[in-house]
């Protein structure tokens, strides 16, 4: 059970959820093919070798926890969004206190739909939260719970 399901009420019901985008793998990927080549290259010396692998490891498996790790939902009362693992953010904002909605993106974003989303609540409550996969119909699904509360 994810952290949204953790933190509704019984009487509160999941309309829409997505979670970050596979994008958030592309340096990571990048960075550990580097230090693959590098510990090939020098397989001969034991050291580097283990240092290579180890650094190919460690980019993938930071980006997998993020992945895993980052939740964002719409329910029929609020937006929940929790990302991270060891550090963590997390957003609860009922409907009925959301002031606007950003999306962001740029050109390679558009091309594999993702972007920045930022919630503005009342009181001043202003996150962004990054590489969310389908930040558009995430932005559209609260909007249309926002109408259904009017």
């Amino acid at each position: 059970m994810g952290y949204i399901q953790e933190n509704m009420s019984s009487q509160e019901e999941i309309i829409y959820q997505t979670n970050l985008s596979k994008i958030v793998f592309i340096t990571p990927f990048l960075i550990s093919s580097c230090s693959l080549i590098v510990g090939y290259v020098f397989v001969d010396k034991p050291l580097i070798l283990s240092v290579g692998m180890l650094f190919a490891i460690l980019p993938l498996l930071k980006a997998w926890t993020k992945y895993i790790s980052s939740e964002f939902g719409v329910t029929d009362k609020r937006v929940i969004i929790k990302t991270g693992f060891f550090s963590t953010q997390s957003l609860e904002i009922q409907l009925s206190k959301i002031e606007s909605i950003m999306v962001f993106q740029n050109l390679s974003e558009k091309i594999i739909n993702c972007g920045t989303i930022v919630l503005s609540g009342t009181g001043g409550t202003k996150d962004a939260f990054q590489r969310i996969a389908y930040p558009f119909e995430f932005k559209k699904m609260i909007e249309n719970q926002m109408d259904f509360l009017s």
